[in-house]
């Protein structure tokens, strides 16, 4: 970008210079001004979004516990029904 603008610079007269590049200098400011602010809203998105995850993983971790309990008390309860059928048909 650099190398552009000294292309175009080198072609103006030094009278016609410095106000064209002060105005391309304030809109590249402008442009790099523009860019670090969408990088720092795109950060803080990716931070909650990454928070969202965290919550999310600790919820499905949470389940699986509870399913696992779940199937072991429904395993548990099962179980000796079993033995008594067995019983009772022998």
């Amino acid at each position: 970008m650099r190398a552009i603008l000294g292309s175009y610079d080198s072609e103006l007269n030094p009278a016609e210079c410095s106000p064209q590049l002060s105005r391309r200098m304030r809109e590249a400011e402008d442009l790099v001004q523009k860019a670090h602010a969408h990088s720092s809203e795109m950060e803080a998105q990716l931070s909650q979004a990454l928070e969202e995850l965290a919550g999310e993983r600790q919820r499905a971790d949470m389940l699986e516990m509870e399913l696992k309990i779940l199937k072991a008390q429904s395993a548990d309860q099962s179980f000796p029904a079993s033995r008594e059928e067995v019983g009772a048909l022998r």
